[in-house]
């Protein structure tokens, strides 16, 4: 909506990616992560957002480069390496 009115920026995008989710709009949330993930690549707010996100779409491989991106920026995070571990059992397949 609010790009109809010339607003571009990526915090709308973070902001609806969010939304979709807890709305049960699963593409159009992706769709908004993947326009977000740019302006936010480097932002942990964000990358965990976006990395739980991938976890509950089955996408281990996406979310283990996130999770891995996460644990760059805070490495004394026990929990990004917990999940790192989980992620890494199993396949790929959702």
């Amino acid at each position: 909506e609010v790009r109809r009115y010339g607003e571009d920026d990526p915090q709308f995008e973070w902001i609806a990616a969010v939304s979709y989710q807890h709305t049960e709009q699963f593409k159009e949330s992706l769709t908004s992560y993947h326009n977000a993930y740019n302006s936010f690549k480097n932002n942990q707010d964000f990358l965990e957002d976006y990395g739980f996100f991938l976890i509950e779409e089955g996408d281990r491989a996406t979310s283990r480069e996130v999770f891995n991106k996460l644990l760059e920026i805070n490495p004394a995070n026990d929990e990004y390496a917990m999940i790192l571990e989980r992620l890494g059992e199993g396949s790929d397949e959702a």
